[in-house]
């Protein structure tokens, strides 16, 4: 079993928590930006996992507490809130990566990305879910389309064929790619 960490703690007076586990990449290969898969046990931590695997994508050697302090007070992880999109981008901005929301992505944008070795955050809306949720494109493959998800677990790797992903991206068209400033 991996290590899972299990965080509840205070900063600036105000409680935060997040129940992960990372998992050893399974699938290998010049598709897959070098994120891990993350498996979120908790039900409000996937926007602090999205930045933190982003982060760590960046830096390695940045710690899981680092990126929580980096997070906005307000929006730190737990039961009664999470991280809004400009919350996000201020978490991602303190680490100088630079995260623009932009419009109108589709296959050929989002694989060029990718390749290029800019992570994309976005929001899914799974149909049996209340509300959306963060995730990091890690990676994108051709022949037959598919892409890999940081923090989904409902499918094996993280995989979904490019049109599960685009039923449940949400807003359809909308993700940050990141890169460093």
């Amino acid at each position: 079993m991996p290590y899972v960490h299990d965080i509840a703690t205070r900063i600036g007076g105000r409680r935060a928590s997040a129940c992960f586990y990372v998992e050893r990449p399974r699938v290998k290969g010049r598709h897959l930006l070098p994120i891990p898969r993350v498996h979120q046990l908790d039900g409000h931590s996937c926007g602090f996992l999205a930045a933190l695997v982003t982060v760590r994508y960046f830096d390695p050697a940045v710690s899981v507490i680092d990126v929580l302090r980096a997070v906005p007070r307000n929006a730190l992880p737990s039961p009664t809130r999470g991280l809004s999109e400009h919350k996000m981008r201020c978490t991602l901005a303190r680490f100088g990566i630079e995260s623009p929301n932009l419009e109108r992505l589709g296959w050929a944008k989002l694989l060029k990305a990718t390749k290029e070795g800019h992570p994309v955050i976005v929001t899914i809306l799974p149909p049996e879910w209340d509300c959306d949720h963060w995730a990091v494109i890690r990676g994108m493959k051709d022949n037959p389309r598919r892409v890999w998800l940081s923090n989904y677990g409902e499918v094996e790797d993280g995989c979904l064929s490019w049109h599960g992903f685009k039923s449940m991206w949400y807003p359809h068209g909308e993700g940050m790619v990141c890169r460093r400033k």
